[in-house]
């Protein structure tokens, strides 16, 4: 009988050890629970003062103050031998999509491809104004339109080299400019493959 009653308060006990260490466990969960909760909230404000920070920003800006980014970007010329100067301006967006859309070629109604040199020299045209739409400099090396000056007057990796930095000063990034044109370069071949 001691034996049983002994071993009634055994079991009772574990069982109020494994009750105790669940409670201790559920404690736990729950502290971590509302730390959580209490870091989200503070997200949430910082993110509402975020918002409202950027709205009293822009209210705080007068619309004459937007203006479109400019630098010039110096190109060593191997064709000339010297440093070349372009005073360029950033693209807008419309813009330089239009331009985007008319590099690409079509064929029966499907893509084709990306005439990736047309892409480079019209933005370079659109880019540096200065430059290659001045009348005086084309007359003066005998050429009738923007791109056969940019031809003249630029190698392969100087266009390369410019359509890159009129590019990032319009806003975009080059690494994800280079990630996006290989993924339409490996769909169009997919595009090519399947049929």
């Amino acid at each position: 009988m001691l034996y049983l009653i002994f071993a009634y308060i055994h079991s009772t006990v574990s069982i109020l050890c494994l009750l105790i260490v669940d409670l201790l466990m559920l404690l736990v969960k729950l502290a971590l629970l509302l730390e959580l909760l209490c870091f989200l909230s503070i997200v949430i404000i910082n993110q509402g003062e975020l918002t409202v920070n950027l709205v009293e920003k822009l209210l705080g800006i007068d619309k004459g103050e937007i203006k479109n980014p400019t630098k010039v970007i110096t190109i060593q010329s191997k064709k000339l031998n010297q440093p070349m100067d372009f005073p360029c301006i950033a693209i807008n967006s419309k813009r330089f999509a239009e331009i985007q859309e008319n590099s690409i070629e079509m064929k029966k109604g499907d893509f084709k491809r990306v005439d990736t040199h047309k892409l480079k020299t019209l933005i370079i045209n659109e880019g540096c104004p200065e430059i290659f739409k001045n009348k005086d400099i084309m007359a003066h090396f005998g050429v009738q339109t923007p791109p056969e000056l940019i031809e003249l007057l630029l190698l392969s990796g100087e266009i390369e080299d410019l359509y890159n930095a009129i590019s990032e000063l319009s806003g975009y990034n080059k690494d994800k400019e280079d990630e996006d044109e290989q993924e339409l370069k490996n769909s169009s071949e997919g595009i090519e493959s399947a049929k």
